[in-house]
């Protein structure tokens, strides 16, 4: 299940999806009536939800496939781990004065979905062309 490889090699393959996750639990705890104008201009909140988690599991897609030996375990991984900052994200947001909600928890699960099998087919793909021709 694991790779050969120690996970003391692969776990600067995490920075960028750990960074990632903080400014999504920076821009989802802002009250309400504070949120700025741009992210209002993108358009309807769940659409906000799925491009942040399909942006945060490519990039967590990094990690988990350094650690796990099939892509299948490595995606199953980033999706729970997706989903597990999502809820832990909606639950908190009561915390701000801003609603907690499913629908947003659904968004975020979608995208991170969205995310995984973005990053599986892209790793699949780069590793068809690093592939010598003939093997």
């Amino acid at each position: 299940m694991f790779r050969a490889s120690p996970i003391r090699t692969a776990w600067p393959r995490f920075i960028p999806a750990c960074v990632f996750a903080v400014v999504i639990f920076y821009f989802t705890h802002i009250p309400g009536q504070n949120i700025p104008s741009w992210m209002n201009r993108i358009g309807n909140d769940k659409v906000l939800h799925i491009l942040a988690y399909s942006g945060f599991c490519l990039l967590l897609f990094l990690g988990v496939d350094a650690v796990f030996r099939q892509r299948l375990f490595a995606a199953a991984a980033g999706i729970g781990m997706a989903a597990l900052l999502a809820a832990t994200d909606e639950l908190t947001q009561g915390f701000t004065g801003r609603s907690v909600s499913f629908r947003d928890f659904l968004a975020s699960t979608s995208g991170a979905f969205i995310g995984t099998v973005t990053a599986v087919f892209l790793a699949t793909l780069i590793r068809e062309v690093r592939r010598e021709p003939g093997k």
